[in-house]
């Protein structure tokens, strides 16, 4: 049975950028691939994916956008001991995300949404790797999650989970690995790849280091490493995770597919369902 929470954030049909059913400008038409200059796919985004969104003009959220110092935050619920942690895209609060912190807030969380990336977007870039490599996890977004957990402290949350969209999963990965409690991740299309990608590093390393049960939730297009008996999963698992794969789902499919296709909508609620369930066991 559906919950009030998911059914009124499946009831947000999305408007695709540009025209409805166009590509985002990063994105090519014909293969649905981001593209760097010399023509090699150049994102965290496999072949094939859902591209940018702009909001649902039909959503009005109920949260509030407000900054941490310099980092811009979307921040809804009440406070309390249980907060979420929100890591989003490549493109920022588009699509249905603040929805998708709506739904979380409803169901008794504290939710922050960040914006690591400060009002800029992949959307455009002619090499997304190399623009995604420009907000390392050292300088930027380790310093920014730490700014996050001392304001959850200061409202009362002992318990914090993270929920992350492709950039957002290698994020929290990154995140764990450092040090910093989170109790619990879940992330759906992960991009972990990124740690070799864009930075140079060796994600399977990294991995390792996660110190918290991750549910990972890829699509069909996404990478074998993060999908079940992959390398990621399987060392991720180590730690109490787990991964299930939407083979019918293209990467992007919960925040930016149309829900308009019966596939998707079913596809997105489960997920949906899955991580509350996620959460609900372990913060």
């Amino acid at each position: 049975m559906r919950s009030r929470a998911l059914r009124r954030l499946l009831a947000i049909v999305p408007v695709l950028a540009a025209d409805r059913g166009g590509w985002d400008a990063t994105c090519d038409a014909s293969s649905g691939s981001c593209r760097s200059d010399g023509g090699e796919a150049g994102s965290c985004c496999p072949s094939g994916s859902w591209p940018a969104l702009q909001p649902p003009e039909d959503y009005k959220p109920r949260g509030m956008d407000e900054f941490l110092e310099d980092l811009p935050v979307y921040v809804a619920g009440q406070p309390g001991p249980k907060a979420v942690v929100v890591l989003p895209e490549i493109f920022g609060f588009a699509g249905r995300l603040k929805g998708i912190c709506d739904t979380l807030a409803d169901e008794g969380y504290f939710v922050v949404m960040i914006d690591s990336f400060r009002g800029d977007s992949a959307a455009g870039k002619a090499n997304p790797l190399e623009w995604i490599a420009k907000t390392p996890f050292d300088t930027v977004v380790g310093p920014d999650l730490k700014r996050v957990f001392s304001y959850l402290e200061t409202q009362g949350a002992s318990s914090v989970g993270a929920l992350g969209f492709c950039w957002g999963a290698w994020a929290f990965c990154k995140a764990s690995a450092a040090g910093l409690p989170f109790k619990a991740g879940a992330g759906a299309h992960p991009s972990i790849g990124l740690e070799a990608a864009a930075f140079g590093g060796d994600e399977a390393a990294l991995a390792r280091g996660v110190a918290m049960p991750v549910l990972l939730l890829p699509a069909g297009n996404d990478g074998p490493a993060v999908k079940p008996g992959g390398q990621v999963a399987a060392l991720l698992a180590a730690a109490g995770g787990s991964s299930h794969e939407y083979p019918g789902m293209a990467h992007g499919w919960v925040t930016r597919g149309d829900l308009r296709d019966a596939a998707v909508k079913r596809d997105a609620e489960d997920a949906m369902r899955r991580i509350l369930a996620h959460f609900k066991a372990h913060l």
